[in-house]
């Protein structure tokens, strides 16, 4: 095991443990939570057997390991940007909605 994979499997568990404490006292879903832990282990995984991304690459026509890593990385940093983006809207639609409210409540 080289210093890399001593790091990020440290942080790997650092974060695993905080999906766990986040599962303990309610704030993350079922269907959260599997995401994240799946998530994690898969990283986990990748990371202490690098040879596996070789073979996941070479599935999907890619020619090295890191490549789809980086483009994964990627797609899941866009889809994670477009679900806050989803979220931030939805609460700004309900701010401007109860602030409608709370005006037209004081006004009379």
């Amino acid at each position: 095991m080289n210093l890399f994979q001593f790091v990020f499997l440290l942080f790997i568990s650092w974060s695993l443990y905080k999906v766990i404490i986040k599962i303990r006292i309610g704030q993350l879903s079922i269907r959260e939570s599997l995401f994240w832990i799946s998530a994690w282990v898969f990283g986990g995984i990748v990371i202490s057997y690098p040879g596996i991304s070789v073979k996941i690459s070479d599935l999907f026509g890619i020619s090295r390991g890191v490549d789809l890593v980086i483009y994964s990385s990627i797609i899941f940093l866009y889809y994670i940007s477009y679900k806050i983006y989803l979220k931030i809207d939805s609460l700004q639609r309900k701010i401007k909605e109860l602030s409608t409210k709370i005006a037209i409540k004081e006004k009379d």
